[in-house]
């Protein structure tokens, strides 16, 4: 991959490795190249597919803040997608989708489970 310039934009084409291969990168792994110099964004991509705790203290995937509400949800989560706005996660017990704004999103350690964990909670 080339470095980008001090002006934050790349001088030509970025590259990823491929075995013992550079190729050109994808508009995809372009994007995901960009996203990942977010921080939040790039620790949550290298979690890659494992299995994440996800507690949430409003409904997932709703936008509507419910306040004053107690509310709590846990779930066993992978990560299918993020950029640097959205995360996307796949529920593994009940096999759906839902996405959450990265700023929603904290990252700790699940200390019982001894794995990532994600607390999703509701900006207002």
């Amino acid at each position: 991959m080339e470095f980008p310039r001090s002006d934050g934009h790349f001088s030509g084409p970025a590259y990823v490795r491929v075995g013992s291969e550079s190729v050109k990168a994808s508009a995809e792994q372009y994007e995901q190249l960009i996203a990942s110099r977010n921080e939040k964004c790039g620790r949550i991509q290298r979690l890659g597919q494992k299995v994440l705790t996800v507690t949430a203290h409003k409904k997932l995937g709703d936008t509507r803040y419910i306040a004053g509400k107690d509310y709590g949800e846990h779930r066993e989560c992978t990560v299918a997608e993020v950029d640097a706005h959205h995360v996307r996660l796949y529920d593994i017990g009940h096999s759906e989708y839902f996405w959450e704004p990265l700023v929603n999103i904290d990252i700790v350690t699940d200390e019982k489970k001894h794995r990532p964990k994600l607390i999703v909670r509701q900006r207002e």
